[in-house]
């Protein structure tokens, strides 16, 4: 048995699989993304909370020597066990790890990615049918949302479209890929591009997208 996990066992630390768990629950609350497990860090404070660890679980550290250097390398046991989860879970790609999401969103974070989202909702019990309406941020999505902001904006843009057709379905039901309506809501901050409306409902989980709400659908909008 390794140092660390000599030391795990005593202190009687929650098993890696366990703080993976925590972790997939965590980054749905906090709309699929979390910072990195620096020291300060409220998300690291808050998943210990949920293990209900003491403070000398907390402040246990490992410390791991440097002969030729003549150092001592001292780091956080919990923040350790952290870490070995998140790098487990972006092994499995159910995370985006903090380099891999700086190439999008320019920020050090963890981010869930749809495989992650998905298990993620079974976890907490949330049905898989909600998962279009969450307002939480997967990878896949924001490299959508990445490339809307930076593609080149229509010089003259005309609202109507003449040659429009439209198909009445059984429903009348206009269905929408998940990920470019997140795409809308993200890079226009949830709010109407024309009149600065902002759609939600009571608990803020529902966000309101509606292409025709300028020019009516029937106005061939």
């Amino acid at each position: 048995m390794s140092y660390e996990s000599k030391m795990l066992q005593e202190l009687a630390m929650p098993t890696r699989k366990e703080v993976e768990q925590a972790l997939l629950r965590a980054l749905l609350k906090h709309d699929g993304i979390i910072k990195e497990f620096g020291s300060g860090e409220e998300i690291v404070d808050e998943i210990a909370g949920e293990f209900r660890l003491s403070k000398d679980q907390r402040s246990a550290f490992l410390e791991t020597i440097y002969r030729k250097q003549n150092r001592v390398k001292k780091a956080f046991l919990w923040h350790r066990l952290l870490f070995r989860a998140a790098d487990a879970l972006a092994k499995e790609d159910m995370v985006s790890s903090p380099t891999r999401t700086l190439q999008i969103t320019r920020k050090r974070e963890w981010m869930l990615t749809e495989k992650g989202f998905d298990e993620a909702l079974k976890l907490c019990n949330i049905p898989t049918a909600r998962k279009e309406c969450l307002p939480t941020k997967s990878y896949e999505v924001q490299k959508i949302v990445k490339d809307l902001i930076e593609s080149r904006k229509p010089e003259n843009y005309d609202p109507f479209d003449r040659d429009k057709k439209i198909v009445k379905t059984a429903r009348e039901v206009a269905l929408r890929n998940r990920a470019f309506r997140q795409a809308v809501i993200e890079a226009y901050t949830y709010r109407c591009s024309v009149c600065g409306l902002k759609l939600k409902s009571p608990d803020s989980l529902l966000w309101e997208v509606e292409a025709a709400h300028i020019v009516p659908h029937y106005f061939f909008g």
